[in-house]
């Protein structure tokens, strides 16, 4: 199948708290809108020079420069997924992951559909993601209301090794 342009009305979006038996899985259901999310970027190499102000050798620096971004707005009709989103019941970061408490944490899953509506073509999932209320703005209007989100991707700790998003 050739490569096909894709947009939220081929998909779905789902926001994810950390309850551990049965999670609580909200799907937003939307009519337009976009969805852009960017991993953190790599620290680059640090320089060490020489007295002279050559290179005298080149030394790793920290893994990462900061945190993943998330962000998407959409047309919407209800103000509920805002809680879910901010305000999480049981928050997915676990004591592993190094993520304090007082951020409270979901998992965000984005799933691409094929043309028939149910086949899923590959799914982004987005681990440890805090939505700052302040950042998450509901505005209500005469014909649709608006959502727009903005979150943090902390990532997740597998097994030493930071995860922040995976594309399967």
């Amino acid at each position: 199948m050739a490569d096909a342009v894709r947009n939220k009305r081929d998909g779905r979006l789902k926001v994810i708290d950390g309850t551990a038996t049965t999670p609580v899985e909200t799907e937003i259901l939307f009519a337009e809108g976009d969805f852009t999310y960017t991993d953190p970027e790599q620290n680059e190499p640090i320089v060490i020079k020489n007295r002279k102000g050559g290179l005298d050798h080149v030394k790793a620096a920290d893994e990462f420069a900061g945190w993943g971004k998330v962000n998407f707005s959409l047309k919407y009709v209800s103000n509920a997924i805002k809680e879910n989103m901010c305000n999480p019941a049981v928050s997915s970061a676990v004591s592993t992951d190094g993520i304090p408490s007082r951020y409270k944490c979901v998992n965000v899953e984005y799933k691409i559909l094929d043309e028939d509506g149910t086949t899923v073509v590959e799914t982004h999932k987005l681990y440890n993601v805090w939505f700052d209320k302040a950042k998450t703005k509901f505005t209500e209007g005469d014909e649709y209301s608006k959502l727009e989100a903005e979150g943090v991707i902390f990532g997740k700790d597998n097994s030493g090794t930071r995860v922040f998003s995976e594309v399967a």
